[in-house]
């Protein structure tokens, strides 16, 4: 920031931050006003106590303390906001602005309350095609808590910022002061400038009135010249020792601000490369779900095949003995035999794809609490 030498344009100047600080209490009035309740609004009463007077009714609001808003402010600051779809929102696609009660619940508890909550199935045509669709255990965030909080986060801004208020005036008052010594120098130096022209008119005069004083005169003068010489000499040198320091702080000013500029930079640098990494991981995870779930299909599949086939042949031969009632009964004995050892063959390649499925399913603990609820499912009906 360039800062004025007019000390009136310096004490002209608005102290900084002032619209700011008008605007946010603009805001906090409104937002209170907008979530204000008639039924929660007792009637206004002013009760002594002692030498304190209170603004509400004691009777009504036990154990009262003042909030850290500080604490406020850290929380508001580490919530987590987001754009998101909701999967049961009455309008489809729309996109919104605002938390997510699961992670909002381990911040703020008592701002989520966990319960039974409804929703329209926005799949259905209409809304009696399909009763509505109830989630367990659903976090509901309750905005009136927010909203305190977000209050209190604004009253520790309002005190930073007044802070700031206070300093900024007295960096003003401290810039007005320099200004002042500034003129006033500008002002000495006029005025040595001007005794110097006066001085010399005297000299001249005297030198017409006095041509004996002629070479005291001119010692005087050279004298003086030196004296002057020494004054602007050290006034400069005062000037710029201050126009230095004040650069200097300037640049301070800047590197500060520099320096939290990379910072925030790498932050969110390294916060992207968390998030793709941790989209990564889920991606090969539900790759491998996947994968498995396939595995499992194909060897399910081909067990049903060999059992159907088995099932095939068994039929054809009991069709051709009931065909040739004339065979022999060394012949029955023999495809008996030979019946029996297929179907141990099939049995035992039955019993392998089992075993290779039991394999698969203890390898995936998910798939094998799936199996088992389906299982008690069917049993239970």
């Amino acid at each position: 920031p360039t800062h004025s030498n007019d000390p009136k344009q310096a004490m002209a100047a608005p102290a900084p931050g002032r619209g700011r600080r008008g605007l946010l209490l603009a805001l906090i009035i409104a937002a209170q006003l907008h979530f204000a309740s008639p039924q929660s609004a007792p009637p206004s009463k002013t009760s002594k106590k002692g030498t304190e007077t209170l603004a509400y009714d004691a009777s009504l609001y036990r154990r009262v303390s003042p909030v850290n808003t500080s604490e406020c402010l850290d929380k508001v600051r580490d919530i987590p906001l987001r754009v998101y779809e909701f999967a049961y929102d009455s309008v489809a696609g729309r996109r919104q602005l605002g938390v997510i009660g699961h992670e909002l619940e381990s911040m703020l508890p008592d701002s989520v309350e966990i319960k039974q909550q409804s929703f329209r199935n926005p799949d259905a045509k209409t809304q009696k095609s399909q009763p509505l669709v109830k989630l367990q255990n659903f976090p509901v965030v309750d905005k009136n808590v927010l909203f305190m909080h977000n209050v209190g986060a604004t009253q520790a801004l309002l005190e930073k910022e007044q802070e700031l208020a206070v300093k900024a005036a007295e960096l003003e008052a401290m810039e007005a002061s320099q200004a002042a010594m500034l003129i006033e120098l500008e002002e000495r130096l006029k005025l040595e400038v001007e005794d110097q022209v006066k001085e010399k008119r005297v000299l001249q005069e005297a030198e017409a009135e006095k041509a004996a004083l002629e070479a005291a005169l001119v010692e005087a003068k050279a004298l003086e010249e030196r004296s002057t010489l020494t004054k602007q000499a050290a006034t400069e040198r005062s000037t710029v020792d201050l126009e230095d320091k004040l650069a200097a702080e300037r640049l301070a000013i800047e590197d500060g601000r520099e320096r939290n500029r990379t910072k925030e930079s790498l932050r969110l640098q390294e916060e992207s490369a968390r998030r793709l990494e941790e989209q990564r991981r889920e991606s090969e995870l539900l790759l491998k779900d996947k994968q498995l779930e396939q595995d499992r299909e194909l060897e399910e599949r081909r067990r049903i095949a060999e059992l159907q086939r088995v099932a095939a042949e068994a039929k054809a031969r009991a069709e051709a003995e009931r065909a040739n009632e004339d065979v022999t009964l060394r012949q029955i004995r023999a495809k008996g035999a030979e019946d029996r050892r297929r179907a141990m063959e099939s049995i035992a390649a039955v019993m392998d794809q089992l075993g290779r499925g039991s394999v698969a399913l203890l390898s995936n603990p998910r798939q094998l609490g799936t199996l088992i609820l389906s299982i008690v499912a069917l049993l239970a009906g």
